[in-house]
């Protein structure tokens, strides 16, 4: 018999593949503008972000001549109160959301960032 320490070593299991990342489906308008979310305390006030979604919604459409960017939607802060809508769920949410719309054009995008600099 063999001692146990002699015995060739068990295969080595190969490591753990990491998931794969699959390209959410696009969000329909209706389901942008009636999207709900978990309550939390605080959290974000949901008439603010109930009328955010709205607006994000007609422009999905192309409604109402309303127009959003990626940055828009990003960028987008609501008030806190009791009893608001889970902010991780609405930021998760408006991460997926700003994937549809378009990145600001270069002349928007350094007068962002120059509003952002402060200068």
């Amino acid at each position: 018999s063999v001692p146990p320490s002699a015995a060739p070593a068990p295969p080595v299991p190969p490591p753990p593949r990491a998931p794969v990342a699959t390209p959410a489906r696009p969000l329909t308008p209706s389901e942008v503008e009636t999207r709900s979310f978990q309550r939390g305390a605080p959290g974000y006030l949901p008439s603010h972000v109930d009328l955010f979604l709205a607006k994000a919604a007609r422009a999905l459409a192309g409604r109402d001549g309303e127009t959003l960017t990626r940055w828009d939607v990003l960028r987008q802060r609501f008030p806190l109160g009791p009893r608001g809508y889970a902010t991780n769920e609405v930021d998760a949410f408006l991460v997926r959301l700003a994937a549809q719309f378009p990145d600001p054009d270069p002349a928007a995008q350094q007068e962002i960032l120059r509003r952002l600099g402060g200068g």
